[in-house]
């Protein structure tokens, strides 16, 4: 009896044919070698392709940069250039008009200087008529007076022209003709006239002629400073 109890206390395994069939829709978890070197393979296919967009990027960056500082030192290399070039053309254009300016100062300033002499000489042949006390004769003095009126006045008709062509000695020819040479014919009439018919009102004429020619010459003094300081501002 205690061994019937035993038995039925400690009944044996089932066989494994009793056991449950396993289910056939399990999937095991191994990957076969195959797919696994596929999934490799592709992984790194992507891995690879995306190494090599980002180095394209980096040498087309490199690229547009590069072509970018060529671009931007070639207009300064131009910019340059054409400054330079400016530069040497203004100095060439002021270079020219300099050599122009002292050329034609030069020839004004042998123009000036000659009406400048003559109307001294004029300013001083009245003067030395207007005085009381005289050395010599009156034929003396008038045959030296007309003497040095002859020498003064060579080349003043040329100086003349050459000033009355150039508007900056516009109003120096202009005292030269108007208030010198003028006055000094009108004091020569009243000279010969009073000269020829002495004790006449003609002295008054000449006292008036005289004090207009040395306000003539004084202006005209004046103005050759001007005209001479204008043709030496520098350009």
């Amino acid at each position: 009896m205690d061994d019937l109890i035993l038995c039925a206390q400690h009944s044996p395994d089932r066989s494994w044919r009793d056991r449950p069939p396993r289910l056939t829709s399990e999937v095991s978890d191994r990957v076969h070698p195959r797919e696994k070197a596929s999934e490799i393979t592709h992984r790194d296919g992507r891995y690879t392709r995306s190494a090599m967009n980002g180095l394209g990027g980096q040498l087309l960056i490199g690229a547009v940069g590069g072509l970018v500082a060529a671009l931007v030192t070639s207009g300064l290399t131009f910019y340059a250039v054409k400054l330079n070039l400016k530069h040497a053309t203004e100095s060439d254009r002021l270079a020219d008009a300099r050599k122009l300016r002292d050329g034609r100062r030069e020839r004004l300033r042998g123009s000036i200087e000659t009406v400048l002499h003559a109307s001294l000489m004029v300013g001083q042949v009245v003067s030395e008529d207007r005085r009381i006390w005289q050395t010599e004769t009156v034929e003396e003095r008038d045959a030296r007076h007309a003497t040095m009126l002859d020498e003064a006045s060579v080349g003043i008709n040329e100086a003349r022209v050459s000033l009355m062509i150039q508007s900056v000695t516009k109003e120096l020819i202009r005292v030269v003709d108007e208030d010198v040479l003028t006055v000094f014919e009108r004091y020569k009439s009243a000279y010969m006239f009073d000269k020829k018919f002495p004790g006449n009102d003609a002295h008054l004429d000449l006292d008036k002629e005289y004090k207009l020619l040395q306000a003539g010459i004084e202006n005209l003094r004046a103005e050759v400073v001007r005209v001479l300081d204008e043709m030496e501002k520098p350009i």
